[in-house]
């Protein structure tokens, strides 16, 4: 064989050795990427799939909207077993409306989105929270939002 001849079969060889590399990576790339969608869909499913402590909701209402800042919420699991019903010790100051009833703000647990709450009164005291799946079907917010990161409260 030439020299020629063989820094050609040598040039093949590394081209098809890189591709083969190159294929690998890809697939891994890929396989990593759906993973990690997997584990955040995940995790914002198991956030909304789970029953929440009282203590949580309390603190997820001011953790995902201002709105609930320094409001310091009380909340019990009604017998409905998907209701908490929240009672808030001060009124909101961040917003203001002439009524509450029927607004909807977000609740984050572990600075992603778990649910969201109804208020059910005009002055703003009294509000409904809903996990996951519940607080859908309640239409306080999109299903893509479920498990969404939220590191800061909302506003507005």
């Amino acid at each position: 064989m030439t020299s020629h001849a063989a820094l050609q079969t040598l040039g093949d060889e590394l081209e098809h050795a890189i591709r083969r590399d190159l294929r690998t990576r890809r697939r891994a790339a890929r396989i990593l990427a759906v993973s990690l969608v997997a584990l955040v869909v995940g995790a914002g499913a198991a956030l909304g799939s789970r029953l929440l402590s009282a203590h949580e909701i309390e603190a997820g209402m001011p953790a995902g909207s201002a709105l609930f800042g320094g409001t310091h919420p009380s909340c019990t699991l009604r017998s409905d077993g998907v209701t908490y019903a929240c009672t808030l010790a001060s009124l909101p100051t961040e917003e203001t409306s002439e009524d509450w009833t029927n607004a909807k703000e977000i609740l984050t647990v572990e600075k992603h989105i778990a649910g969201g709450c109804i208020g059910r009164d005009s002055e703003g005291r009294r509000w409904d929270c809903y996990l996951g799946e519940e607080a859908v079907k309640r239409l306080i917010l999109d299903r893509d939002l479920l498990g969404a990161y939220a590191p800061v409260p909302g506003r507005g």
